[in-house]
Protein backbone atom coordinates (compact mmCIF):
# COMPACT_ATOMS: atom_id res chain seq x y z
CA UNK A 1 0.00 0.00 0.00
CA UNK A 2 2.60 2.19 1.05
CA UNK A 3 4.31 1.97 -2.55
CA UNK A 4 1.10 2.35 -4.26
CA UNK A 5 0.29 5.28 -2.23
CA UNK A 6 3.70 7.17 -2.88
CA UNK A 7 4.06 6.34 -7.04
CA UNK A 8 0.29 7.50 -6.87
CA UNK A 9 1.20 10.61 -5.07
CA UNK A 10 4.56 11.13 -6.87
CA UNK A 11 3.70 10.93 -10.39
CA UNK A 12 -0.14 11.93 -10.45
CA UNK A 13 -0.74 13.80 -7.57
CA UNK A 14 2.56 15.83 -7.76
CA UNK A 15 1.54 18.21 -10.86
CA UNK A 16 -2.03 19.33 -8.43
CA UNK A 17 0.14 20.25 -5.17
CA UNK A 18 1.81 23.13 -4.20
CA UNK A 19 5.00 22.97 -2.40
CA UNK A 20 3.78 22.52 0.95
CA UNK A 21 1.48 19.89 0.60
CA UNK A 22 4.19 17.78 -2.10
CA UNK A 23 6.55 18.13 1.59
CA UNK A 24 3.32 16.32 3.60
CA UNK A 25 2.82 13.74 1.34
CA UNK A 26 6.63 12.58 0.83
CA UNK A 27 7.22 12.87 4.80
CA UNK A 28 4.10 10.38 5.45
CA UNK A 29 5.14 8.27 2.55
CA UNK A 30 8.48 8.17 4.38
CA UNK A 31 6.83 7.10 7.45
CA UNK A 32 4.51 5.06 6.26
CA UNK A 33 7.97 2.69 4.89
CA UNK A 34 9.49 2.63 7.98
CA UNK A 35 6.70 1.74 10.06
CA UNK A 36 5.68 -1.29 7.49
CA UNK A 37 9.46 -2.14 7.35
CA UNK A 38 8.84 -1.85 11.45
CA UNK A 39 5.84 -4.28 11.95
CA UNK A 40 6.91 -6.57 8.87
CA UNK A 41 9.90 -7.21 11.77
CA UNK A 42 7.59 -7.21 14.66
CA UNK A 43 5.90 -9.92 12.64
CA UNK A 44 9.06 -12.03 11.34
CA UNK A 45 10.48 -11.37 15.67
CA UNK A 46 6.95 -12.61 17.00
CA UNK A 47 6.64 -15.77 15.03
CA UNK A 48 10.17 -16.62 15.82
CA UNK A 49 9.41 -16.55 19.64
CA UNK A 50 6.44 -16.85 21.25
CA UNK A 51 3.80 -14.69 21.15
CA UNK A 52 4.18 -11.47 23.44
CA UNK A 53 1.88 -8.58 25.15
CA UNK A 54 4.71 -6.12 24.05
CA UNK A 55 5.05 -7.38 20.60
CA UNK A 56 1.19 -7.08 20.11
CA UNK A 57 1.89 -3.82 21.48
CA UNK A 58 3.50 -2.37 19.24
CA UNK A 59 1.58 -3.57 15.92
CA UNK A 60 -1.23 -2.30 17.40
CA UNK A 61 0.26 1.13 18.10
CA UNK A 62 2.11 1.41 14.63
CA UNK A 63 -0.51 0.44 12.66
CA UNK A 64 -2.86 3.25 14.89
CA UNK A 65 0.08 5.17 13.93
CA UNK A 66 0.11 4.73 9.95
CA UNK A 67 -3.93 5.00 10.13
CA UNK A 68 -3.44 8.76 12.29
CA UNK A 69 -0.45 10.18 11.24
CA UNK A 70 -0.03 9.12 7.35
CA UNK A 71 -3.77 9.28 6.36
CA UNK A 72 -3.92 12.92 7.87
CA UNK A 73 -1.36 14.00 6.14
CA UNK A 74 -1.70 12.04 2.83
CA UNK A 75 -5.45 13.94 2.82
CA UNK A 76 -4.12 17.11 4.46
CA UNK A 77 -6.12 18.65 1.18
CA UNK A 78 -9.27 17.02 2.43
CA UNK A 79 -9.40 17.58 6.15
CA UNK A 80 -10.36 20.10 7.93
CA UNK A 81 -8.11 22.48 10.15
CA UNK A 82 -8.98 20.63 13.36
CA UNK A 83 -7.80 17.35 12.33
CA UNK A 84 -4.45 18.63 10.77
CA UNK A 85 -4.17 19.76 14.58
CA UNK A 86 -4.74 16.64 16.42
CA UNK A 87 -4.21 13.32 14.57
CA UNK A 88 -1.03 13.52 13.54
CA UNK A 89 0.79 14.27 17.08
CA UNK A 90 -1.62 11.59 18.04
CA UNK A 91 -0.18 9.41 15.56
CA UNK A 92 2.92 10.42 16.31
CA UNK A 93 2.72 9.42 19.88
CA UNK A 94 1.34 6.18 18.51
CA UNK A 95 4.61 5.83 16.72
CA UNK A 96 7.04 6.69 19.29
CA UNK A 97 4.78 4.37 22.21
CA UNK A 98 5.13 1.47 19.01
CA UNK A 99 9.21 1.68 19.06
CA UNK A 100 9.21 2.01 23.21
CA UNK A 101 7.01 -1.33 23.45
CA UNK A 102 9.49 -2.80 20.98
CA UNK A 103 12.36 -2.03 22.86
CA UNK A 104 10.51 -2.84 25.97
CA UNK A 105 10.47 -6.60 24.40
CA UNK A 106 13.73 -6.49 23.29
CA UNK A 107 15.59 -5.62 26.77
CA UNK A 108 13.11 -7.79 28.42
CA UNK A 109 13.49 -11.05 26.28
CA UNK A 110 17.81 -10.40 26.49
CA UNK A 111 17.24 -10.51 30.39
CA UNK A 112 15.55 -13.58 30.50
CA UNK A 113 18.05 -15.07 28.35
Amino acid sequence: MAVLIGAFGSHWLGKMMNADEMRRFQTASEYHYIHTLALLFVGYYGNRKQSSKSLAVASYLFISGIVLFCTSLYASKVFPDWWMAVMPPIGGLCFVGGWVALAFETIVSRVKG
